[in-house]
């Protein structure tokens, strides 16, 4: 289970930048009932000093990623064994004119823009050339995240949607982008306003990745959004989700079933929760999956391994609150574990590595051997 948004500290940061701690900061304001997780260890690795003692049977530590990206997309791949520790492209004076020339070849129109701004500004700047032209906006937020705004009189909704698939679909993994967002606007120069459908179009993975060795040996299952965004790894199967909850229902009904594989599931309303800056909803679905887990924990057999893991921190009460320099937990439950390991701090791409190991899968790269956590 990978948890968006469940960050447990930030690190590399100047001493004078104040230091975000995701589930810290939310615990401090609203006092969580998590028994299940307190016990796996996590309030001990977040530093919450009212919880220092996981029960036994436990394996825990902290996650820290090795990739270079700024978005969630890549630590996804990280989990999956696709560690890009080169270079990023430096967007901050817009995406590459090679690139740029390529999209606007495959849409059949020239784009305006292509800055990093805000997003009110970017309407402001260029909506009247926009209108006069009929070239749609193009620029990047300060996340590193891509933008096509156009007025709704000039170019239809469902233009602008074709528009930012097409953009989406050639991303590059050097860019740190991981999604296209549609920002469909209405009004005249002057009264701009921004419209709520907006629309976002991921940046779908192509690269290979270590989950597809393991999908060649055992069945692996991608539940929620993971089975849509890795769809080119092969032997995988897929079941798409539309919320967290019905993702909990379907990783609920495969406990129920005698499943022999490898499940990974995505939840995202922790981290929807962190970007809406909304507290209560952040604290209460934490809460939701607590409850889950301990469920869990009463179904699971002598010879199954139940991981929780976070990705990439965001916290609802912080300024800047999506941090993808934030520590996330690692939770491992299994019922015949001997002892309580406290792993300290490993790659995200640890867990991966220790399922082949598991599978007694060894043919990867001798670079990405780790020691494996799952038999001990």
């Amino acid at each position: 289970m990978i948890v968006n948004g469940l960050g447990i500290g930030e690190y590399d940061l100047p001493p004078q930048i104040p230091a975000i701690n995701s589930f810290k900061d939310v615990n401090k304001k609203i006092k969580m009932n998590l028994p299940n997780l307190s016990s796996m260890g996590l309030l001990k690795i977040a530093d919450e000093p009212l919880y220092n003692k996981p029960e036994n049977l436990f394996i825990y530590g902290k996650l820290k990623k090795q990739n270079n990206g700024k978005n969630i997309i890549y630590d996804y791949m990280e989990f999956f064994g696709n560690t890009h520790t080169g270079p990023l492209i430096n967007l901050i004076h817009g995406v590459p004119e090679n690139f740029l020339k390529k999209i606007e070849k495959k849409v059949g129109l020239q784009f305006i823009g292509n800055i990093h701004t805000e997003h009110s500004k970017a309407i402001d700047e260029f909506g009247d050339k926009h209108i006069k032209t009929g070239k749609p906006i193009l620029y990047l937020s300060n996340d590193n995240s891509l933008h096509v705004a156009a007025n709704t009189n000039i170019i239809t909704k469902e233009r602008l949607y074709e528009i930012c698939e097409i953009v989406a679909s050639e991303l590059k993994i050097n860019f740190g982008i991981d999604k296209v967002t549609a920002r469909p606007f209405g009004g005249t120069p002057g009264y701009f306003y921004r419209m709520y459908e907006k629309k976002e179009f991921l940046y779908k993975p192509k690269e290979k990745m270590l989950i597809s060795k393991l999908a060649k040996k055992t069945k692996v299952i991608l539940l929620s959004n993971l089975s849509e965004l890795f769809i080119h790894i092969k032997n995988c199967s897929r079941v798409l989700s539309p919320t967290d909850e019905v993702t909990l229902h379907q990783l609920n009904k495969i406990f129920d079933m005698k499943f022999n594989g490898v499940v990974f599931a995505g939840l995202t309303n922790l981290y929807k929760y962190g970007k809406q800056s909304d507290l209560i909803a952040y604290a209460h679905e934490l809460e939701k999956i607590d409850s889950f887990i301990g469920h869990t924990m009463e179904k699971i057999n002598e010879n199954d391994i139940f991981f929780v893991v976070g990705n990439h921190g965001c916290c609802p009460i912080s300024k800047g609150n999506e941090s993808g320099h934030e520590y996330v937990p690692f939770l491992s439950y299994r019922k015949n574990n001997k002892k309580t390991v406290h792993l300290k701090t490993v790659e995200y791409s640890y867990i991966i590595k220790g399922l082949l190991d598991y599978h007694n899968i060894k043919n990867y790269p001798d670079n990405m051997l780790s020691q494996y956590i799952i038999s001990n």
